[in-house]
């Protein structure tokens, strides 16, 4: 049986053939509004916000973040989403899997720092003129936060479960570096 030469039929000449002529400006106009009334669904994107010591050296934090996010990475692409089994068979796996290349999610993460100042809060009570403002507001330490943010391919079967393996693995080896340089500090 050859199907090679099946092609599509558009909408339009499908519509116009059934009623003997081209189609109205109303059924055109309500064809464009149900296209237009589809909402666009929205990627599933898993979103986690990490907190770092103000231990780790600024210079380094960066090139550190993202070794990180490439080791997560390659354990979530690397990692097995299923157990193992005698009734796996690799060849029908490779048949019916998604191809290994595909892109399960992509990473986009963002340092930031900010201050954590031990200045008490303002009060009108508290205001004393002669005060010079710089002694009243004493430096605290950097708060460096990471905010990470994965777009999953749902389209992809296993991506979800990746993704949620790549969290789980990049805030597993941020924690390893916020200790190690905690405890160089102490």
């Amino acid at each position: 049986m050859d199907l090679s030469n099946i092609k599509l039929r558009e909408a339009q000449a499908a519509v116009a053939g059934e009623e003997g002529g081209a189609p109205s400006e109303e059924q055109a106009k309500t064809a464009e509004a149900a296209a237009k009334s589809k909402p666009k669904r929205e990627p599933l994107t898993l979103r986690h916000q990490f907190v770092l010591s103000s231990a780790i050296p600024k210079k380094a934090l960066a090139a550190l973040v993202a070794k990180a996010s490439a080791k997560a990475e390659q354990f979530a692409y690397g990692a097995h989403t299923y157990s193992p089994s005698d009734l796996v068979d690799p060849i029908f796996e490779d048949l019916i899997a998604p191809s290994r290349d595909a892109e399960r999610f992509s990473v986009k993460y963002l340092i930031n720092e900010t201050s954590t100042s031990t200045k008490d809060s303002d009060d009108i009570f508290d205001y004393e003129p002669y005060e010079i403002e710089d002694a009243k507001s004493v430096p605290g330490d950097l708060l460096t936060t990471v905010d990470l943010d994965v777009v999953v391919n749902e389209k992809v079967v296993d991506g979800q479960v990746r993704a949620e393996k790549f969290v789980k693995k990049f805030g597993y080896y941020l924690d390893k570096i916020d200790a190690k340089y905690a405890s160089k500090e102490a």
